[in-house]
This record gives structure tokens, sequence and C-alpha cells, in this order.
């Protein structure tokens, strides 16, 4: 199963070949429920909102071969009818404000 400081090394990685400035999952590994079979579900900010479909494809494939896992992208900001609920209760992962890299732990896995 994937442990936090897995996801959050492969995301820090993936995100500084892209302008990627924030990230965070939600679902079942936010809400600790996640099993061997679930995907991983992130939802990222970038520098520029107009993302080409390519790039998400880029960075949806390059993390899943990282991890070894499924991975769902959400492209951020969230409009506030969302159906994403749950998100700021995900875990904090990367941060490219003042350059810093910021993690909070929600789960013990």
């Amino acid at each position: 199963m994937l442990t936090h400081e897995k996801i959050r090394t492969a995301v820090i990685r993936t995100a500084s070949s892209f302008p990627i400035i924030r990230a965070s999952y939600f679902g079942s590994y936010a809400e600790c429920r996640q099993e061997e079979s679930s995907d991983l579900d992130l939802l990222l900010e970038f520098r520029d909102p107009a993302v080409s479909l390519i790039m998400l494809s880029a960075i949806k494939n390059g993390l899943g071969d990282q991890l070894k896992a499924t991975v769902d992208i959400v492209h951020a900001p969230l409009t506030k009818n969302s159906f994403i609920r749950n998100w700021k209760r995900g875990a904090y992962l990367w941060a490219n404000v003042m350059r810093q890299l910021t993690a909070s732990k929600l789960c013990t896995s």
C-alpha cells in the first residue's frame, strides 16, 4: 500500500518537471480508508490554468509508473459547487509558494 512519504516523494519529483504549484490528495487516502486496490486521487493546481490534456496525461502516467498504482488527477482550483468536498482535509504534498516544500500527515501509514 502507498504511504504518505512515497506519494509525497513521487509528487515532488514529478512537480519539478511540470508547472505544478500545489498538490493534495483526496478520497480514500485522505480519509484513511485506502485499501491495496485503491486508486490515488490527486488535486493539482498549476501556475497557468490552461493545462493541456497531453500534460495531464504525462503527469498521470508518470506518477502511476513511479507508484505502481492507478492515479486520477483533478485540475484545481475547484468551483464552489464541486463534488469534491473533502479535498481540504487531504494531505498537502507540495507548495511552490516561496519555493518551500511542506507536508502534513493525516493517516498513520
